[in-house]
């Protein structure tokens, strides 16, 4: 079985996908990675950042066979670019999933139910999509995948959740190969 580890976080802003990926990080002593001060993120041209940070993250990760806790994706792209009318490519977005799939990625989408927070980027009406759309990522990604509901659970429950879900699919794997 291929020992690297890939788990991709992603979900819509401030259902504590963040706070997770780090905890989760320390727990299996995988290194945590976030783009954040990249020029096209910055000067939010996403779909120019999907298009430059993942294919070359994702071959990165297969070259080097290093393991990786990623803060935010393709999935992101997938979800924000249609509730907030940017042009979505679609083809990139398979594609990209299909590099991260050959990698044995798992990606946990995290939602917040009952989302009460103001958030002015999101208002509820538009995270209430944003919801929908990462389920219906969720529904048709290759990867390996858990679905977590934030709101419900305290930080260390959640860890335990995951862990106990990535022992699943990787003692699945062990014995299909």
């Amino acid at each position: 079985m291929n020992k690297q580890k890939i788990i991709l976080f992603d979900g819509p802003d401030k259902v504590g996908k963040s706070s997770i990926a780090k905890e989760l990080s320390k727990v299996l002593d995988i290194p945590y990675f976030k783009f954040t001060k990249h020029d096209y993120w910055a000067k939010k041209e996403y779909e120019l950042a999907t298009k430059f940070d993942q294919p070359f993250l994702a071959e990165l990760l297969r070259m080097t066979g290093y393991s990786l806790i990623i803060d935010r994706g393709y999935p992101s792209e997938y979800a924000y670019a249609p509730v907030f009318d940017r042009e979505l490519d679609e083809k990139l977005i398979l594609d990209l999933d299909d590099m991260f799939s050959k990698l044995n990625t798992t990606i946990v989408i995290c939602t917040k139910g009952n989302i009460v927070e103001h958030d002015e980027k999101a208002p509820i009406e538009k995270q209430d999509k944003l919801i929908e759309r990462y389920k219906d990522f969720y529904n048709n990604t290759k990867c390996n995948k858990i679905y977590l509901e934030t709101s419900l659970v305290d930080l260390d429950k959640q860890i335990k959740t995951i862990t106990e879900r990535l022992s699943e699919i990787y003692s699945e794997q062990d014995k299909e190969g």
